[in-house]
């Protein structure tokens, strides 16, 4: 009985040893990436989206802006344009999409125009783009004045992590771009009201855009009907975007925003005390001015509040790395540990 017993116990520990070099640890996995949402969200709730220039009315052009905020995906817009500089795209700086109107998360997007790393070589100042080449933005240099190959590009902004969410396909070298450039303090110290009206860049009524092309200072580019620092004053009923007017659409021949049932005012921003609608049911509504519940916001409380996430320790280290190879042999050991308690405990019985 005790050979047979020993015969097994020897087993488990040469299966342990065996298993060494496949043994995975907490170390070895890296950050999963947030699946893209089901196509089926772009069939409502999702005003003006667009997958090419053509599926837009005229005189507005489908652009992109880049996320990786749980539950969404890359989307497209369509913005007005009659210069190129009316848009965020290429070697310009513009308007990027907002997402007001939007169903969630979507409408807790924040955006910004900002540089991005040029994907081909850059065309020559003055040329157009050619074969393998792509028009940058001309004259960006870094902090410290050294030149940079970058296009501009819209980007959402997580205010919880106070980070630039670049599409997974950029992710690496745009984050590189972005520590170089301190891209992401600049943007939220100059598009993030300190007062905490908002967790929104720029109340989610405009564009967190660079001051001057090239630059590396950010201000808000507010939407047609809203003014101030972080455009949050309504100043008009006038829009001009699908995605603007909260709880409406934004009537593109009018160029006036047409209020759901519940909502009423310049830009839906004051609510209809006497309809169940109010306030996104996230509210009460009292003298036209909705007064929202606990982790909602907006003027129609439509928006969940993001709340600032805290500092995160230090990443894992990288598989391979001293750290994670100690992680594995330390758990290796313990699992040879283990078997041979278990050899001890059958010699104590026979």
């Amino acid at each position: 009985m005790r050979s047979t017993c020993f015969k097994i116990v020897t087993a488990i520990v040469a299966l342990t040893l065996l298993l060494e070099d496949n043994y995975v640890v907490a170390s070895d996995f890296e950050a999963g990436t947030v699946k893209a949402a089901s196509t089926s969200t772009k069939k409502s709730g999702t005003p003006g989206i667009c997958e090419e220039t053509t599926d837009c009315e005229s005189g507005y052009e489908c652009v992109a802006l880049q996320t990786t905020r749980e539950g969404t995906e890359e989307v497209k817009q369509c913005l007005p344009k009659v210069n190129d500089t009316d848009v965020c795209s290429g070697q310009f700086a513009g308007l990027c999409p907002t997402f007001a109107s939007w169903e969630k998360p979507y409408n807790s997007i924040s955006s910004v125009c900002t540089y991005k790393p040029a994907a081909a070589k850059c065309a020559l100042p003055g040329t157009t783009s050619k074969k393998n080449t792509v028009v940058c933005v001309s004259g960006a240099v870094d902090d410290s004045g050294e030149k940079v190959d970058v296009i501009y590009g819209c980007v959402d902004f997580d205010t919880t992590t106070s980070k630039l969410l670049f599409g997974e396909d950029d992710d690496g070298a745009a984050q590189d771009l972005v520590k170089a450039l301190k891209s992401n303090k600049a943007v939220e110290k100059a598009c993030l009201d300190p007062k905490g009206g908002s967790s929104l860049l720029c109340y989610g009524q405009g564009t967190c855009n660079p001051i001057t092309s090239p630059g590396l200072e950010y201000g808000c580019a507010c939407l047609v009907g809203f003014e101030g620092d972080y455009c949050n004053k309504v100043v008009s009923n006038k829009c001009q975007l699908p995605g603007q007017c909260a709880m409406g659409v934004c009537n593109l021949a009018k160029k006036e925003c047409e209020c759901e049932a519940g909502f009423t005012g310049d830009q839906c921003s004051e609510c209809d005390p006497t309809s169940d609608k109010a306030c996104s049911g996230n509210g009460k509504c009292s003298n036209s001015k909705c007064k929202c519940d606990e982790g909602y916001e907006g003027d129609q409380c439509a928006v969940k509040k993001q709340v600032k996430k805290p500092a995160t320790s230090a990443p894992a280290p990288a598989p391979g790395s001293d750290n994670s190879t100690s992680a594995a042999s330390t758990s290796s050991l313990l699992a040879s540990s283990v078997a041979i308690s278990i050899m001890t405990i059958f010699y104590s019985l026979y």
